[in-house]
């Protein structure tokens, strides 16, 4: 057996256990890096004049394409080489290119360095997801999965927090670049403390490094072909228009319409959306874990129960006048919306072939991405834009709230998913 390979004879579970935490580390500077510029948006278009359509191409459309369109072919990489050298280099490109941020002197130059950031962190997630699925075995996936995912809540808290906090002090552009410091750090400790798994090991009466991926089309051919996958790439891509519009324009609502400043901002929304995430990654992983073993379409239901019941308390919280009720709704309807995290994504590990996997996640990436992610936030900043003139300080919280429809729509999706689920699982 080659060097730097886990079979099921080795010790999985501590290895697995430490790989988890190197990979739940690169995951919270990834949404650390990712969300400062929600908070640093407010000086920023202070200081350079950016309009509110501006910022949502830059929060919105500036990261989110080039994160789609990069993460397939670096999860095709994923896929076929090795990925503890991918997530090393992404590591290091995203955490440059927010350093860079700092330097910038227009509209122009930070979009280029938001695009840079988008193709470094386009590698995170396929090449985590690949790797945590021949780490652990498909019981444990959800569970495992939603501790990855809730570093992105982490990386949300400390992203919107330590930006807020940095940014009262020493100014936004120095902010960029203490915050790309961490990246570099954790760049080098990929690299000599993260072992390789052996493709397919932990798959029930696999074998490890069961043979070449198979070409993209066919990859893409396969994967499509199953009526559960396209459900649950639907009920993401909807999902997270609103919510990733959400989390990118909430910072600005609570200056606006609470008059909130950096520091504020960054403790009180920091806690309430960060933790909100983390803790709702956490219990949906944990939960999912005991309810997966009764039925496997918990992987569905989860998601989509957790889409529609944050609905109301998202819509609450953009309504009420009082800055800590807003704060402590936004904290609740944060931690239902994340508890679906994990469970979702690890359907996508039921519904797909290791050698497919890293591929399959990138795929379902760049729907959700171009269309989600980018989508969301161009979309209430042009209507706050277009809305200013006949609601004032208020044509924000109304394209906040509109934005809350995309929700009950990806519920219905997760719902339609479940359905196929247990025909189409290949584990």
């Amino acid at each position: 057996m080659r060097k730097n390979v886990l079979s099921k004879k080795s010790p999985g579970v501590r290895l697995g256990s430490h790989a988890l935490v190197i990979l739940t580390l690169a995951n919270v500077i990834n949404y650390m890096d990712r969300f400062a510029l929600s908070v640093l948006a407010v000086p920023i278009k202070d200081e350079l004049g950016f309009s509110d359509t501006q910022i949502g191409v830059l929060t919105g459309f500036a990261f989110a394409f080039f994160y789609a369109l990069f993460g397939i072919p670096l999860a095709r990489f994923a896929d076929r080489g090795s990925r503890r050298f991918l997530l090393s280099a992404c590591l290091t490109l995203w955490s440059v290119m927010t350093m860079l941020s700092g330097a910038v002197g227009g509209f122009w130059q930070m979009l280029i360095a938001r695009m840079g950031v988008g193709v470094g962190e386009a590698g995170c997630v396929p090449t985590g997801h690949s790797l945590l699925g021949d780490y652990f075995p498909p019981a444990m996936r959800a569970y495992a999965i939603g501790l990855f995912q809730s570093g992105a809540g982490l990386g949300l808290l400390f992203g919107v927090l330590l930006s807020g906090l940095l940014a009262h002090s020493v100014g936004w552009r120095l902010t960029f670049v203490l915050l790309g410091i961490p990246g570099l750090v954790l760049a080098l400790v990929v690299i000599v403390g993260l072992r390789e798994p052996a493709r397919g090991a932990m798959e029930p009466n696999g074998r490890a490094d069961p043979g070449p991926s198979p070409p993209f089309y066919d990859v893409v051919r396969v994967v499509l072909a199953r009526r559960t996958y396209r459900q649950v790439v639907l009920g993401y891509t909807f999902g997270l228009f609103g919510a990733y519009g959400i989390l990118q324009w909430t910072p600005a609502f609570l200056s606006r319409a609470h008059g909130m400043d950096l520091g504020q901002i960054g403790f009180g929304y920091g806690i309430a959306a960060g933790l909100g995430v983390f803790l709702g990654t956490v219990m949906g992983g944990v939960g999912a874990r005991i309810l997966v073993r009764r039925d496997r379409r918990w992987e569905l239901w989860v998601p989509g129960l957790a889409y529609l019941l944050c609905v109301p308390l998202y819509a609450a919280a953009f309504w009420v006048d009082s800055t800590g009720a807003c704060i402590a709704l936004l904290f609740m309807a944060t931690l239902i919306a994340a508890s679906g995290i994990g469970p979702g994504l690890a359907s996508i590990h039921t519904l797909t072939e290791p050698h497919m996997r890293a591929t399959a996640v990138a795929l379902g990436m760049f729907v959700t991405s171009v269309v989600g992610q980018s989508g969301g936030p161009f979309l209430i900043g042009v209507l706050s834009d277009v809305w200013e003139a006949a609601f004032g300080a208020d044509s924000l919280r109304f394209a906040l709230i509109l934005s809350l429809s995309s929700m009950v729509w990806s519920a219905a999706h997760f719902r339609q998913g479940s359905k196929t689920l247990l025909k189409e699982a290949v584990n």
